[in-house]
């Protein structure tokens, strides 16, 4: 039987873990291996944060697996490719083929939504990672997701940017998609109950080659902040432009984006100096110290951790604390025991990790960031 005493103190505080880590546990020889399958976008536009969730997900499977020499946990990968059918093939072969008893995954909305769907039809519990869009509501019993949905990151960026700048005309720019347009409505809403008012909102297509049309239309109006939805490329080009055409000067220090840490890799450094943003896995807490020691371990002191990283950790834990609650690998039970996991583990995403009726976390709380020198830092709002 796994140390359960040992994971359930860990779920509250990781100071110990470093102690009980020196000596490497032996993994007993009768030991249950309890198989937890991942559905990633390891490949494609997506591949960046996929392989970030995944670097998450192994630092914290040789932590429990360190602690748990009778119950041995394993990642069973599948590549989604960034691709809806890929997803599909994906989950199919996990749930029919490796008979995984939990999904974690994917790293977006559209791919995770019809793969928990699937996951669900055949009783096995899904965990979602990055997937914020509301309608991850309708999926039901079985599902959980590590992050809160998009209702509370737009409303929370909106506020933050209004307080931060002392400002109230606000320009929203997203993309033309359930995530982007979401996170719109959001952002209207807080705008006007604090106060503010949106004098323009553009959508644009992602992967357009120019989009000096729509910065344009933004900026015509005058805005004093901009929001901006926006990822990779599709964030390189648009604040490339805006920098080059002038009009990222006029609100230089009050263009703000949601999970900064997703552009800052793809940002030409003096386009998105001063970009602003709120972002999950922010530096503090026990739980994040001690992923940031294991990963320095890993692969260096140089280590950026980003909310991805922070996800994929914390879902592993969360599941393998399950399985621990649970007493048992039956997907039944380890979706019976999830909300209590949840409510006991203090995470790296988040400290207080509880899910609502819905299985969805609504507790998140945002860490403030800034883009300085092309690097992403943490940021005190005035």
């Amino acid at each position: 039987m796994i140390r359960r005493s040992i994971l359930k103190a860990l779920a509250f505080s990781a100071i110990s873990l470093p102690m009980l880590m020196t000596t490497p546990a032996v993994q007993a020889q009768d030991a249950q291996t309890v198989d937890i399958g991942v559905l990633l976008s390891m490949t494609g536009s997506l591949g960046r944060g996929g392989n970030n969730v995944v670097l998450g997900m192994q630092t914290a499977l040789e932590e429990v697996n360190a602690l748990s020499p009778s119950r041995q946990f394993r990642l069973v990968i599948e590549d989604d490719e960034s691709s809806p059918q890929a997803a599909m093939d994906g989950i199919r072969k996990l749930v029919d083929v490796d008979k995984v008893p939990v999904v974690l995954g994917t790293v977006g909305s559209a791919t995770t939504i019809p793969t928990a769907s699937y996951s669900l039809s055949k009783n096995i519990p899904h965990v979602g990672l990055t997937a914020s869009s509301p309608d991850v509501r309708s999926l039901g019993k079985g599902y959980f997701s590590i992050i809160a949905t998009d209702e509370v990151m737009g409303a929370a960026l909106a506020k933050f940017a209004m307080e931060d700048t002392g400002k109230k005309k606000v320009g929203i720019i997203v993309a033309n998609d359930a995530y982007g347009v979401g996170l719109a409505r959001r952002m209207q809403e807080a705008v006007a109950a604090n106060g503010g008012e949106v004098v323009s909102e553009v959508r644009y297509e992602a992967g357009q080659p120019d989009y000096r049309a729509e910065l344009q239309r933004l900026f015509s109006p005058k805005p004093e902040i901009v929001l901006a939805v926006s990822w990779g490329d599709n964030a390189r080009l648009l604040t490339k432009q805006a920098y080059e055409m002038g009009l990222m000067q006029t609100v230089q220090g009050a263009w703000y984006q949601p999970y900064p840490a997703e552009i800052v890799n793809a940002c030409i450094a003096e386009a998105c100096e001063d970009v602003k943003g709120l972002d999950i896995a922010a530096d503090r807490g026990e739980r994040f110290q001690q992923l940031r020691t294991s990963l320095e371990t890993r692969v260096g002191s140089d280590v950026v951790i980003d909310w991805f990283i922070g996800v994929g950790y914390d879902a592993v834990w969360v599941t393998a604390l399950a399985v621990d609650l649970a007493n048992s690998a039956e997907p039944a039970a380890i979706s019976a025991a999830l909300p209590k996991a949840f409510e006991i583990y203090r995470g790296v995403s988040d400290a207080d990790m509880s899910v609502d009726a819905d299985g969805i976390q609504h507790n998140q709380e945002y860490g403030s960031f800034v883009i300085k020198a092309g690097k992403l830092e943490p940021y005190t709002a005035h």
